[in-house]
Protein backbone atom coordinates (compact mmCIF):
# COMPACT_ATOMS: atom_id res chain seq x y z
CA UNK A 1 0.00 0.00 0.00
CA UNK A 2 2.83 2.75 0.94
CA UNK A 3 4.27 1.93 -2.72
CA UNK A 4 1.12 3.06 -4.18
CA UNK A 5 1.08 6.46 -2.06
CA UNK A 6 4.51 6.90 -3.12
CA UNK A 7 3.52 6.17 -6.54
CA UNK A 8 1.11 8.50 -6.75
CA UNK A 9 2.51 11.62 -4.90
CA UNK A 10 5.27 11.43 -7.48
CA UNK A 11 2.40 11.56 -10.26
CA UNK A 12 1.88 15.80 -10.04
CA UNK A 13 5.86 16.13 -10.07
CA UNK A 14 6.56 14.20 -12.93
CA UNK A 15 3.26 15.58 -14.65
CA UNK A 16 4.53 19.14 -14.08
CA UNK A 17 7.83 18.48 -16.10
CA UNK A 18 5.81 16.72 -18.96
CA UNK A 19 3.79 19.96 -19.43
CA UNK A 20 7.08 22.49 -19.27
CA UNK A 21 8.76 20.21 -22.04
CA UNK A 22 5.42 20.24 -24.08
CA UNK A 23 5.52 23.77 -24.05
CA UNK A 24 9.30 24.17 -24.65
CA UNK A 25 8.36 21.81 -27.94
CA UNK A 26 5.06 23.55 -28.93
CA UNK A 27 7.08 26.59 -28.49
CA UNK A 28 10.05 26.16 -30.78
CA UNK A 29 7.79 24.38 -33.37
CA UNK A 30 6.04 27.86 -33.78
CA UNK A 31 9.29 30.10 -34.05
CA UNK A 32 10.65 27.34 -36.67
CA UNK A 33 7.87 27.76 -38.55
CA UNK A 34 7.79 31.77 -38.36
CA UNK A 35 11.24 31.30 -39.89
CA UNK A 36 10.55 29.13 -42.47
CA UNK A 37 7.39 31.69 -43.50
CA UNK A 38 9.09 34.19 -43.06
CA UNK A 39 12.18 33.65 -45.59
CA UNK A 40 9.60 31.49 -48.36
CA UNK A 41 7.95 34.70 -48.69
CA UNK A 42 11.41 37.57 -48.94
CA UNK A 43 13.40 35.02 -50.62
CA UNK A 44 13.28 32.95 -54.17
CA UNK A 45 14.79 29.64 -53.55
CA UNK A 46 18.21 29.67 -55.12
CA UNK A 47 19.13 26.69 -57.58
CA UNK A 48 20.89 23.28 -55.79
CA UNK A 49 24.00 22.88 -57.48
CA UNK A 50 24.60 19.22 -57.47
CA UNK A 51 28.44 18.07 -56.28
CA UNK A 52 30.50 16.96 -58.82
CA UNK A 53 33.31 14.39 -57.99
CA UNK A 54 36.35 15.84 -60.03
CA UNK A 55 37.65 12.48 -62.48
CA UNK A 56 40.31 10.23 -61.67
CA UNK A 57 43.10 10.58 -63.58
CA UNK A 58 43.98 7.21 -65.19
CA UNK A 59 46.87 5.78 -64.01
CA UNK A 60 49.94 6.03 -65.96
CA UNK A 61 50.58 2.37 -67.91
CA UNK A 62 53.04 0.25 -66.37
CA UNK A 63 55.92 -0.54 -68.99
CA UNK A 64 56.16 -4.53 -68.89
CA UNK A 65 58.21 -5.36 -72.28
CA UNK A 66 62.19 -3.98 -73.17
CA UNK A 67 64.24 -4.47 -75.65
CA UNK A 68 67.85 -5.83 -75.09
CA UNK A 69 70.86 -5.05 -77.65
CA UNK A 70 74.11 -5.95 -76.85
CA UNK A 71 72.95 -6.99 -73.42
CA UNK A 72 71.65 -3.59 -72.58
CA UNK A 73 68.02 -3.22 -71.78
CA UNK A 74 66.93 -0.48 -74.10
CA UNK A 75 63.78 1.82 -73.93
CA UNK A 76 60.91 0.01 -71.96
CA UNK A 77 57.74 -0.25 -74.02
CA UNK A 78 53.74 -0.74 -73.23
CA UNK A 79 51.86 -3.11 -74.73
Amino acid sequence: MWKLTIALSCLPVATAYLYQYDLWARQRRATKQERRSQNSTSQTPSPVKPRVKPAKQAAPEVSDWYVFRSGKAEQPYSK
